[in-house]
């Protein structure tokens, strides 16, 4: 068992958007350092060094809470694109001081379907997939969507809103619509609750 630790790449994610945009002056402002994968953290934590080269903006403050058990006030700054051996997300930032190592905890691991490889100090695929990078949508799935009784009622119910007609007041029975009145007209194929 040991330390894992890998190079990324974090980019301006302010300035990348603007350069699409073609509103940018500049290129991107671009860091490549180590990392340390800790999965008792849950964020991205960046040393203050690197914050400042990439010349993210501060967004907010939290309290986090230590591995010594103490409460830290930390700085949260805009997010950055984080990529790591091909796969990429974007995650805001929260500043660690210069003397702690850079760490990808948690979220992005997952985001990008990481998994820390503590024998062989290095990350891995998920070993649970079988295509590579995957992401859970936990039953939105359209197997699952065919098998449940719930999501066939739901089926049934889309298709029988979206082609029976409107009422002229634009609104639903029993919603309001932008004049504040109830409509009261029914339609003849929905069913009386």
């Amino acid at each position: 068992m040991g330390r894992v630790t890998v190079r990324f790449r974090a980019t301006n994610y302010d300035e990348l958007a603007a350069s699409s945009f073609g509103l940018a002056t500049r290129k991107a402002a671009t860091v490549e350092a180590d990392g340390l994968v800790d999965t008792g953290a849950v964020r991205l934590y960046l040393q203050r060094g690197v914050v400042t080269k990439l010349g993210l903006r501060l967004v907010g403050r939290i309290k986090c809470r230590t591995k010594s058990d103490r409460a830290e006030a930390r700085r949260v700054f805009s997010p950055v694109k984080l990529e790591i051996q091909g796969r990429s997300g974007v995650f805001d930032v929260v500043e660690l001081p210069d003397s702690l190592p850079n760490v990808i905890g948690q979220i992005p691991l997952e985001h990008m379907d990481w998994v820390a490889d503590l024998k062989n100090r290095r990350l891995i695929s998920n070993p649970e997939r079988r295509r590579g990078e995957m992401a859970d949508e936990f039953g939105l799935g359209e197997a699952n969507w065919r098998q449940t009784n719930w999501g066939r009622r739901i089926r049934m119910g889309f298709a029988l809103a979206a082609t029976a007609p409107r009422p002229r007041c634009g609104a639903r029975h029993g919603q309001s619509n932008l004049t504040g009145r109830v409509c009261r007209v029914r339609r003849p194929d929905v069913p009386r609750p």
